[in-house]
């Protein structure tokens, strides 16, 4: 199980700037709420200037990872050498959501400071954030403000990278990976009961496998299909199970279909031996409670 986590590179939709003035955590405003179904990373100003590109209107790391939009923090300030940064970014096609910066926070060239970046944020914002305005154009890219994440992403047509019904009423976690051209979602079930559920991943075009990490197995789905951008796979969870969905290009040969069972059974009363299958040079064990 760890072996594979350790592989590939997350898959996130938000990319969140803490700051410059000190590390700040996404704001539990409202507007900041980060609704199921999408990740986000965090991201300091080294990052932003260095490491930082845009490439076919998303924002992409070094290391190929990549974002729909940077998440500004709920903050007024900002030097001006980082929105200078981030007029480069929107320029070349990078969608940015938050606050308008209205000030500096240093006092070194204040004046000259506090005015490029005055200049700079009206250009970049207009009138976004105010009047009922919630977005500007600038360059290839955009500015929202004013406006709920869920909003902007349903504006940008990113949906969720995993959900499933009754979601409200359901604990599953889940963590996303690219690994080559493979991808590789972990969903944990959460709750202590066994929960059937239609879980939709934001994938298509692949061959969907479930693999098993407590039993070693590699199957197939017995009811998957594609619809609205997504691949649906209809799966029961027991209680606590953790599954790996594996998306590939190409169907293993020779895989059996999953098939989940239906009945249940509790022990309430047990004493005896307990021996251990395919277990060398363990010894049974005597059981007298239960």
């Amino acid at each position: 199980m760890q072996y594979i986590l350790q592989q590939g590179v997350p898959v996130a939709d938000i990319l969140y700037f803490q700051g410059d003035r000190y590390y700040q955590e996404v704001s539990s405003a409202d507007n900041y709420k980060v609704p199921d179904g999408y990740t986000v990373q965090k991201c300091n100003l080294d990052a932003l200037m260095n490491h930082v590109r845009v490439k076919q209107g998303r924002l992409q790391l070094d290391n190929g990872m990549s974002y729909a939009l940077l998440l500004l923090p709920d903050d007024s300030q900002m030097e001006a050498g980082t929105l200078k940064r981030m007029a480069e970014l929107v320029r070349a096609g990078a969608v940015i959501a938050g606050p308008k910066p209205v000030n500096v926070p240093g006092y070194l060239n204040y004046s000259e400071n506090e005015k490029e970046l005055a200049d700079l944020s009206e250009q970049l914002w207009g009138k976004a954030g105010s009047d009922g305005v919630t977005e500007n154009a600038y360059g290839r890219g955009k500015i929202y403000s004013g406006i709920s994440l869920t909003e902007i992403l349903g504006k940008e047509e990113v949906g969720p990278d995993f959900s499933c019904q009754d979601q409200e009423k359901t604990n599953l976690l889940y963590i996303h990976k690219k690994i080559g051209e493979s991808d590789v979602y972990f969903v944990v079930n959460q709750e202590n009961r066994s929960v059937d559920r239609e879980c939709m991943f934001r994938i298509t075009g692949k061959v969907a496998e479930i693999w098993d990490p407590q039993y070693g197995t590699v199957e197939l789905p017995a009811d998957y299909h594609e619809s609205d951008g997504t691949t649906v796979v209809n799966v029961r969870f027991r209680p606590k199970e953790s599954l790996f969905f594996m998306f590939n290009k190409d169907m293993q040969a020779g895989l059996n279909t999953r098939r989940d069972s239906k009945e249940h059974y509790t022990v309430q009363d047990f004493k005896g031996l307990v021996e251990f299958e395919d277990l060398a040079g363990e010894s049974p064990v005597m059981v007298s409670s239960f």
